[in-house]
């Protein structure tokens, strides 16, 4: 038990996981290496002064063995001292409408609820208790992934505020410090269910080879993932430097990259910049294989502007005027009615439309220019108007001009590329469009000398 506690202690100085007087909040689900992991807490708390708060996330798959976990996880608290914080999430509603496998869907639920438990709460770190066998079933699922270095390097000790303190250990050590210390712990049986891929590698991939091997081929893999992770290291210090060159624009629903600035870097820089630009938009996308970033590079080379591939079914990648973007697919704006003096919601693109009528006369508001503001003579409208997205056949009369132009003229005048477009909110009056809402208003319903009742139109977000 000493010598557990000894490397415990050497893994946690070799990484930095956590540091005298830190908050951490333990995911525990009641099995034996998550009992393990609190337990070792609670005794290095002993000696070192911490403070220890237990999460438990109740997922919803499991009927009463899971509510029976929760019990159990409960009542360690309580006997413990601990503070006991219980969630209960929809696993299989969540990973339907993510389009997730089980284990993905459970997991990333898992993540949000812990984090939201210790932003609430106010502590330092979540301590799971993943160990040195779940690394290596990690490393093989994405070595079959073909996930490049980024897979190789499995789960990391220290990443944000999630630290593993028991990668140190493999799973027969775990149980033999559990019998030693004579530790109580739920079975979960879905372990054993091959139908999930962790278990299918666990069974049928790292068994036989630990047969062949030793167990402490375990290790062996881990320390290859340490090797990984070095590297990645380094390669994410050189990500860092070549995003701040590389990037251009930078939204929650586009990236716009510099097509002469990306192709200075190597390919593996070029790999990270693509992954992280496509992670911003698509948290849950994992890595670009060969075949995705082959598909990319031969977009680059093309410079055909307009071109583009899709990524997923969230994210697209397009050329624009020497320009590689990732964007974000969005839904057409739905058609609905707006009125003077409100504000409405756009849903689609995560933005808000502000109307106010302003007194007669009120012309002195027009010397404030705003962004994203426009006024109308509110005398020329017919209540209520319509926002919506750009439709075959609209057309306008731009501001400063006489004779009719059609949108997707216009667009192509302005260099708005094609992606962008069923995004843009057209404020109109039946088929008549008064504002390309951030862009241009239309000549027929300016405010003139004569006008007598302004409409101010702001767009935010």
């Amino acid at each position: 038990m000493k010598i557990f506690h000894k490397k415990f202690v050497e893994n946690n100085q070799k990484h930095s996981l956590y540091k005298v007087y830190d908050s951490i909040l333990i995911g525990v689900s009641g099995g034996m290496d998550s009992m393990a992991l609190l337990h070792i807490l609670k005794t290095m708390r002993e000696i070192t002064p911490l403070t220890l708060a237990i999460c438990h996330v109740h997922h919803g798959l499991r009927g009463k063995s899971a509510d029976l976990d929760e019990i159990f996880v409960r009542n360690t608290a309580s006997r413990s001292g601990i503070p006991f914080y219980g969630t209960r999430v929809d696993a299989v509603k969540y990973t339907k409408a993510h389009g997730l496998s089980p284990e993905e869907g459970a997991r990333d639920l898992r993540h949000s609820v812990l984090e939201e438990v210790r932003e609430r709460i106010g502590f330092d770190c979540i301590a799971l208790a993943h160990q040195a066998d779940d690394q290596a079933e990690t490393i093989l699922m994405n070595m079959a992934r073909g996930s490049g270095i980024r897979g190789l390097g499995g789960i990391r000790p220290k990443r944000d505020r999630i630290i593993h303190p028991l990668l140190f250990a493999s799973r027969e050590e775990i149980l033999s410090y559990t019998n030693r210390c004579h530790l109580s712990f739920r079975d979960d049986p879905t372990n054993r269910n091959k139908k999930f891929r962790r278990n299918q590698i666990r069974s049928e991939i790292l068994t036989p080879l630990k047969a062949i091997y030793g167990s402490s081929l375990i290790h062996t893999i881990g320390r290859s993932g340490e090797h990984a992770q070095e590297i990645l290291t380094f390669l994410e210090q050189e990500e860092s430097k070549a995003w701040a060159s590389v990037v251009r624009e930078e939204s929650n629903t586009e990236i716009v990259l510099d097509i002469y600035q990306f192709l200075r870097y190597f390919t593996s820089v070029q790999k990270a910049l693509i992954e992280q630009a496509i992670q911003q938009l698509c948290p849950d996308f994992y890595n670009v294989s060969n075949t995705l970033f082959n598909r990319l590079v031969s977009l680059v080379q093309s410079r055909q502007s307009g071109r583009w591939i899709r990524i997923n079914e969230i994210v697209r990648a397009a050329i624009h005027n020497n320009h590689l973007v990732f964007y974000k697919v969005l839904s057409p704006i739905q058609n609905q009615k707006v009125w003077p003096d409100s504000q409405f919601d756009i849903k689609e693109i995560d933005k808000v439309l502000i109307l106010n009528k302003l007194e007669p006369g009120s012309l002195y508001s027009l010397k404030k220019k705003e962004s994203q503001t426009e006024y109308i003579d509110f005398d020329k409208i017919q209540k209520p108007l319509h926002v919506r997205s750009f439709r075959p056949g609209d057309w306008f009369v731009p501001l400063g001009m006489e004779g009719k132009k059609k949108l997707k003229d216009y667009f192509i005048d302005a260099k708005i590329p094609a992606y962008k477009r069923q995004s843009i909110p057209l404020l109109v009056q039946d088929r008549d469009i008064i504002c390309i809402l951030g862009y241009r208003l239309d000549e027929r319903f300016k405010v003139k000398s004569q006008t007598r009742n302004i409409l101010k139109i702001k767009l935010t977000g």
